[in-house]
């Protein structure tokens, strides 16, 4: 996979105008790289890891170096209607709409497996994900349905350690018994994460299927409801490229870089980190209603509900 070793690093800024991605570097130096990241040519990127190889060796380091939080800030005064743009199955245009006013075009060329990326759409368009699923359709599918743990349904927690509550308070760890997590959650701040709602949601299923057409693979969804003051998960990387979309409430993210040239890019998600394992991070950001956070795969990360509002 071809790379380009000495682009210069750094910080995106924050100038720009409506609609426009303003904090994506832009700057080209005599090589035709892009200032701020690491150019790589191809789609299914991958690093190098040839023992021995030099030039693989400094290209893996710069791609980690590179690894910078792009954020954008929404200003347009007018956007197009998601669900009318996935009911049409316009893939493209509802990619488009998924990740605006960033390019598109940029977004897989520049982006996409290589920086993190945020929209901010609090202050102007805190409804642009309302509908698509919410705290109402987790009780409808735990009363109404039946959810299955560890197949439908979680219920975690981090106080400083990850622990799954994947029980009823009888002992049995078949049906989850919706009293019985919603207790945990209000009295025991537990998160409760949805394991691939979208069969029972059909506007997350037509979004998913939008997005398969665009990118031709599967493409699957999880959803996690978290108490105010709390969090559900240990830091960890992936090994998915995750689009975060911040529907109710708040969360405090904390983004981390790769800490090795083998961790990056992972085909494999990692286990629980201590605090200690991941070093300082490269991003603090707040995602509001509205909001959007993509995080390529390897990119560590870790999140908290704020005190006054879940998440």
């Amino acid at each position: 996979m071809a790379g380009c070793e000495g682009c210069k690093k750094r910080k995106v800024g924050d100038e720009g105008g409506e609609g426009k991605a303003a904090a994506v570097p832009a700057a080209e130096d005599d090589s035709g790289c892009v200032d701020g990241q690491v150019c790589c040519a191809g789609g299914d990127f991958e690093l190098e890891d040839e023992e021995g190889d030099d030039g693989a060796e400094a290209f893996n380091e710069a791609y980690i170096e590179g690894v910078l939080p792009v954020v954008v800030n929404d200003d347009r005064s007018e956007v197009a209607d998601g669900f009318a743009l996935a009911a049409e199955r316009d893939s493209t245009a509802f990619m488009e709409w998924l990740i605006a006013p960033f390019p598109l075009d940029r977004f897989v060329g520049e982006v996409w497996e290589r920086q993190p990326l945020v929209v901010k759409r609090e202050d102007t368009h805190p409804d642009y994900y309302k509908g698509w699923f919410s705290t109402q359709e987790i009780d409808r599918l735990l009363r109404e349905v039946g959810m299955k743990y560890k197949y439908n349904v979680d219920v975690t927690s981090y106080k400083g350690k990850r622990d799954t509550h994947n029980a009823n308070y009888d002992g049995t760890t078949r049906m989850a018994d919706p009293e019985v997590v919603w207790k945990r959650y209000k009295e025991e701040a537990c998160s409760i994460r949805m394991l691939h709602p979208q069969r029972w949601c059909d506007p997350l299923w037509k979004m998913l299927a939008a997005m398969e057409r665009y990118w031709n693979c599967s493409v699957g969804c999880n959803t996690y409801l978290t108490p105010a003051n709390s969090q559900g998960f240990s830091p960890h990387w992936d090994d998915i490229e995750a689009i975060v979309l911040q529907i109710e409430g708040r969360k405090s993210w904390k983004l981390y870089r790769p800490r090795s040239p083998e961790e990056a890019l992972p085909r494999y998600s990692s286990g629980n980190f201590e605090q200690d394992d991941i070093g300082e991070p490269i991003l603090e950001v707040d995602i509001g209603p509205g909001d959007l956070l993509y995080l390529p795969r390897g990119v560590i990360h870790q999140a908290v509900s704020p005190p006054d509002t879940h998440s």
